[in-house]
């Protein structure tokens, strides 16, 4: 009698076990904070290699990342930015509050107090905006930007440049120039 009893019992727990663990899998994880976000997935502390035919071209990190599936975007905050050339060795960092990666051709956009310095020569690149298209090999900014090198600043309402940071284009430049060749 008291093994039917118990094996009563034992079946009874296994029962609500296998409710409660039903009920639980539609429930859904996580607060109402994430519910209410735009995105599909949101990533914290994210590392991104951003490649052109395999070679790697940049290295992305970010604080957090709001990830949209249908159009590739990422949204990102807290953004930092290697950028490599064709030979493997950094050519400038990137630092910016926030930014958009478009996971499709790797193409991004910094935005919020950016920074750019390039390793060689120290030159210093600030800007409200900026973008970098690792396919096609090109940094540039539309908006407001200050470089500094050498002494040198020279403001303009924009540039564009190579990956490589060797060949420099300042939209209407104005400044001071101090013992550096410049080409009009």
């Amino acid at each position: 009698m008291m093994w039917m009893m118990r094996e009563r019992l034992l079946a009874v727990v296994a029962i609500v076990a296998l409710v409660a663990c039903d009920r639980g899998s539609t429930a859904p994880v996580g607060n109402g904070r994430f519910q209410d976000l735009p995105a599909d997935h949101v990533m914290l502390d994210v590392r991104q290699y951003l490649t052109d035919d395999g070679i790697r071209r940049g290295v992305l990190n970010a604080d957090t990342a709001y990830v949209f599936v249908d159009s590739g975007k990422v949204k990102l905050r807290k953004v930092t930015l290697q950028i490599f050339g064709t030979t493997g060795m950094e050519v400038a960092n990137l630092v910016s509050r926030t930014g958009e990666l478009n996971q499709r051709n790797n193409v991004m956009v910094a935005r919020g107090n950016v920074v750019l310095v390039t390793r060689e020569g120290g030159r210093r690149i600030e800007t409200e905006e900026l973008h970098y298209d690792p396919n096609q090999h090109r940094i540039w900014s539309t908006v407001a930007t200050t470089m500094q090198e050498n002494g040198s600043r020279i403001t303009g309402d924009g540039f564009t440049a190579d990956d490589q940071m060797q060949n420099i284009q300042v939209t209407r430049p104005r400044g001071t120039v101090s013992g550096m060749k410049v080409k009009f």
